[in-house]
């Protein structure tokens, strides 16, 4: 309890300054972090396998499968892997983002707010060859 409370208090003072945040990893490294708009982030979301691609966790080369809301048949060369490569276009609810998928072959996918064709994919193909199948995602009844 006491070495508790050593720590809480050391990370409260190691945090104190404004625009900043202290972290305490599992290696017990402690580390501060920007985190106010005036002085920019360190930190950012990182996407989990199987979490929906949104318009916050969507970048270049981030591996994608066909998410709850795929309605594109066999695009992915049948619940394979890809990547996305660029955003297109952007809608009022979403943003058109391009991927490239395990075959080679590209198409264009949406990602936004309530609309997940892409989830993030636990494997990208290092060679044609080389085919990684996934499950995919089951949308969940209301």
């Amino acid at each position: 309890m006491h070495a508790f409370l050593l720590r809480f208090l050391f990370l409260r003072l190691f945090s104190a300054i404004a625009g900043y945040v202290a972290a305490l990893w599992p290696n017990y490294r402690l580390a501060r972090y920007c985190a106010a708009p005036q002085y920019g982030f360190d930190l950012n979301h990182a996407a989990r396998p199987g979490e929906p691609v949104s318009v916050h966790t969507a970048r270049q080369g981030v591996r994608v499968t066909r998410g709850r809301d795929w309605k594109w048949g066999g695009q992915d060369g049948g619940g394979r892997t890809g990547v996305l490569v660029r955003p297109v276009s952007l809608e009022p609810k979403w943003v058109t983002w391009e991927v490239e998928w395990c075959d080679g072959s590209r198409s264009c996918y949406r990602v936004g707010h309530n609309t997940w064709d892409l989830q993030v994919g636990l494997c990208w193909c290092t060679s044609r060859l080389q085919q990684h199948r996934v499950v995919p995602a089951v949308r969940a009844a209301h």
